[in-house]
């Protein structure tokens, strides 16, 4: 969470959980435009990714395998982000 004095803690903890639910937002579009340069910003360099039982490795290797992954099983795709709870 970005603390802030001048903002009350209860103001930072909704922005926060906004800037969570911007970051899925952008995932979505990354994906459904096979958009690397976006997913990567997404991540940081030295992350860990799990996406389901499908892959598990870092950061290059996730953006190595998404797309393809999305282009070999799907003609189309749509990310739908919906129902969030963020608990700060």
């Amino acid at each position: 969470m970005h603390e802030n004095p001048t903002r009350p803690s209860a103001l930072d903890a909704q922005l926060t959980r906004l800037e969570i639910i911007e970051k899925m937002w952008r995932y979505s579009r990354a994906v459904d435009r096979h958009d690397n340069t976006l997913l990567e910003s997404l991540f940081w360099p030295d992350c860990e990714i799990n996406y389901t039982n499908l892959f598990s490795g870092d950061r290059a290797a996730f953006l190595a395998w998404a797309n393809p992954h999305h282009e070999g099983l799907y003609i189309n795709h749509q990310h739908h982000t919906t129902a969030h709870i963020i608990d700060i």
